[in-house]
């Protein structure tokens, strides 16, 4: 009988327990919050949005807050007599450096690769030129996904330029 009414007693006060809830929280990398007369925006940059809603005026995604779209494709830089092209970005097994030079900068310009850490990496490719055209294909497929950078350093100016690039595997 005594187990019976601690039975009971238990049943009675777990149904009229509470359990304790969180909301939910973002730790995002990047984000804005704008105010207009009469519209409020926030966005971060890479969640998820669960439900979309749309009128003749409005356009409503839900979720913790907004992604931004982001870019991919091709990055151009314009460097002092020199332009420059990397392609594709990201990429997953070849990347493509193209650069065009105006008058002898080229002769003084080198091209590295190297990792988050800074360290300079060796990574095969061919080089192909054309007048003051210069085509660098890079194979990529010996490197793990991160991130890299391409460094272009012109000794006789001492100017360098870094393109940040991504790897991805398939």
């Amino acid at each position: 009988m005594k187990r019976f009414f601690t039975f009971l007693l238990m049943l009675v006060l777990a149904g009229s327990a509470r359990a304790q809830s969180l909301t939910p929280t973002v730790v995002a990398t990047a984000g804005n919050y704008a105010t207009g007369s009469s519209h409020t925006l926030s966005y971060t940059i890479g969640e998820l949005a669960v439900t979309t809603l749309t009128s003749a005026n409005n356009h409503l995604t839900q979720g913790f807050q907004q992604p931004e779209d982001k870019a991919v494709g091709v990055t151009q830089l314009q460097l002092p007599n020199v332009q420059v092209t990397l392609y594709p970005n990201p990429a997953s097994e070849t990347l493509n450096l193209w650069i065009k030079c105006n008058g002898n900068t080229c002769e003084n310009l080198t091209v590295s690769i190297h990792d988050l850490l800074g360290r300079q990496i060796s990574v095969p490719g061919e080089l192909q030129t054309n007048g003051n055209e210069l085509l660098y294909a890079f194979n990529l497929k010996s490197l793990a996904a991160s991130m890299y950078f391409v460094r272009l350093q012109d000794a006789g100016s001492s100017l360098s330029q870094i393109i940040k690039f991504n790897k991805t595997s398939l």
